[in-house]
């Protein structure tokens, strides 16, 4: 590989899009190909060419809540041809805040047509991929959701909640009066 002279001392560096190696020659950086030929299985971030060493590849690491998608893409120029980052999104359950994954706030369950600040059991509801829509969730029988007037979106249990001569009506099943 070719060396430039950056001055007229004879110190000299590699070209651009090369590394000064330890056995004192100048060596082509490697591309995100070469980089994930030598790496193995898995999806990788990579770091980009320095003065004194090549490329490098770092294996991804799913943080909390994250689901990793493919290895770093690179953003194809020759000045940066890495993004130094793994290609993610946020489970179900989860939404993107600040370039991490924070997990949502169940829905709230509902005791005698009053909205509680409890969390509804696990089993109530199932978190749905829904990428406009972060935080999405569908209600598990015998569960169903509020109704659209309801204030806040949550699952109801409305049956064996009214007595005898009334049903459950409204956003939060709250118990009417049959009409005779």
């Amino acid at each position: 590989m070719d060396t430039v002279n950056k001055s007229n001392t004879c110190q000299t560096q590699c070209k651009t899009g090369a590394y000064y190696a330890y056995d004192g020659l100048c060596k082509q950086c490697w591309s995100s190909k070469q980089l994930l030929l030598h790496a193995g299985t898995g999806f990788f971030f990579f770091e980009p060419c320095t003065a004194s060493r090549n490329s490098q590849a770092f294996p991804c690491v799913a943080q909390p809540g994250e689901l990793i998608l493919a290895s770093d893409p690179g953003d194809g120029t020759l000045e940066n041809p890495f993004m130094q980052q793994c290609v993610t999104e946020c489970l179900p359950g989860w939404y993107a805040h600040n370039n991490a994954c924070k997990l949502c706030w169940p829905p709230m369950e509902v005791l005698q047509a009053t909205l509680t600040h409890a969390e509804l059991p696990e089993d109530a509801y199932s978190w749905i991929s829904n990428v406009s829509t972060p935080c999405a969730f569908q209600c598990n029988l015998p569960y169903t959701r509020t109704s659209a007037e309801a204030a806040v979106q949550t699952c109801v249990l409305c049956s064996n909640v009214c007595e005898t001569g009334s049903y459950p009506s409204g956003p939060y099943c709250k118990c009417a009066t049959c009409l005779m």
